[in-house]
């Protein structure tokens, strides 16, 4: 049971990693300063976003927007004339939650990227 959990987060880890290097390689690229500052501010914006998604996806475990989603759903269907299928009740109860193991995952690989953001900030800073 604790090995299948660790190959999921590993898995999860994974998924987040290579998000943050598309997001790495395409902030790079979009800022076109191939230095140490380049990298130290494509890093950070990966490490950003990747704590963004982690914090989004906890957010969503805990329920702290549903009502903003379904009052959003229920004034778009009264627009077009129909009715919600679902009490809010019966949403909130019936949502499904993301797995712990998703959230540690994309974390896991946040505190990646913020380490590796440490360590090159600091050497940054010695060269300068």
């Amino acid at each position: 049971m604790k090995t299948n959990y660790f190959k999921k987060t590993l898995k999860y880890f994974i998924i987040g990693f290579f998000i943050g290097v598309i997001i790495f390689v395409s902030a790079l690229f979009y800022g076109n300063l191939f230095s140490i500052v380049g990298f130290i501010n494509a890093l950070t914006i990966s490490t950003i976003l990747l704590f963004a998604v982690g914090w989004f996806l906890f957010i969503s475990n805990v329920g702290a927007l549903d009502i903003l989603f379904y009052g959003v759903q229920a004034f778009t269907r009264a627009l077009i004339g129909k009715r919600m299928k679902s009490s809010y009740y019966d949403y909130t109860a019936n949502k499904e939650q993301i797995p712990n193991k998703v959230l540690f995952g994309f974390w896991l690989a946040f505190l990646l990227y913020l380490l590796a953001l440490i360590v090159l900030y600091v050497i940054y800073l010695q060269t300068t």
